[in-house]
């Protein structure tokens, strides 16, 4: 039996979000990705042509609380979640019901009041083109009160890889784990660089 990997990087400026709009999108050269096998790549939530920054900016807009009030400078304004499989599972797995069903939990968990505020998902994107195929989800982490808010819940996941790095504590994974365990998921976490 194989893993569900998940892996969530807070973004903080306009430049790395834009950067991850490069990368994920395909508009620079990724040189792990196979070119031969770009046609595998999808976009499960579309950008319409622009990128993270303009879409952003756009959701921040939308939000009356932003009308009068600017992001904080240190904010993070937004949530990029890596989500995967071990290489072992790769011919069990249905691909196109597993992107559908990770647009489906995106949406289900990182949307606060989507009613009120909106669809926090601004882009998702499935590849294709390297090892193991995964999904690139960006997120702005707006909460029920519609402000930006990249705290609990979503630290849930922000398990570090290294463990001497890490400031999660025992009593904090064992919660991860009952919470994954509850919806049947064997998950190896991580937030920091892949």
């Amino acid at each position: 039996m194989g893993y569900a990997i998940i892996g969530v990087n807070k973004i903080n400026s306009l430049a790395k979000l834009n950067a991850a709009s490069e990368h994920n999108l395909r508009q620079v050269d990724v040189p792990n990705a196979d070119k031969d096998m770009a046609y595998k790549n999808d976009e499960l939530v579309l950008t319409n042509g622009k990128s993270y920054g303009e879409l952003y900016r756009e959701r921040i807009s939308s939000l009356e609380y932003y009308k009068d009030h600017k992001p904080r400078s240190n904010a993070v304004i937004a949530l990029e979640v890596r989500l995967s499989f071990s290489h072992e599972d790769s011919e069990k797995i249905d691909i196109e019901k597993w992107k559908k069903d990770n647009v489906e939990w995106l949406r289900g968990y990182f949307n606060r009041n989507p009613l009120t505020y909106g669809d926090n998902i601004i882009n998702v994107t499935y590849h294709g083109d390297e090892s193991t195929p995964h999904i690139h989800a960006i997120v702005v982490p707006i909460d029920e009160r519609g402000r930006l808010n990249s705290s609990d819940p979503y630290n849930f996941f922000c398990l570090y890889r290294w463990p001497s790095q890490s400031p999660a504590t025992s009593d904090g994974i064992c919660y991860f784990y009952e919470r994954a365990t509850r919806i049947g998921a064997r998950c190896r976490v991580f937030c920091g660089p892949a």
